[in-house]
């Protein structure tokens, strides 16, 4: 049985935001792993945010930090949407 593996996109906000973390070498790991995650099996990585990014999901990074990813289902792809702190509750994001 083949596995399809996920398309993964970078949206211009997330290579914006990734441009200020890509020095710390813990953080791109976490990145990268969890970017092959995605590619495997989107649906296992990460939960469902609520509000105004319902539909959208989270996952965390390091401590504080979390990538807002979409899944788009009908093109077998995930979109990584940002990087954001925690701590702002992506209130500053409108995505649509």
């Amino acid at each position: 049985m083949t596995i399809m593996e996920w398309k993964v996109i970078s949206t211009d906000n997330f290579s914006k935001e990734f441009k200020k973390h890509k020095k710390d070498g813990e953080f791109v790991k976490i990145l990268d792993n969890k970017i092959k995650r995605l590619q495997e099996d989107p649906e296992n990585v990460g939960g469902y945010l609520s509000g105004k990014l319902f539909g959208y999901k989270s996952t965390r990074i390091l401590k504080n930090l979390r990538l807002v990813f979409k899944i788009v289902k009908e093109n077998q792809e995930v979109h990584l949407m940002a990087i954001d702190h925690r701590k702002f509750d992506y209130e500053r994001f409108d995505f649509d």
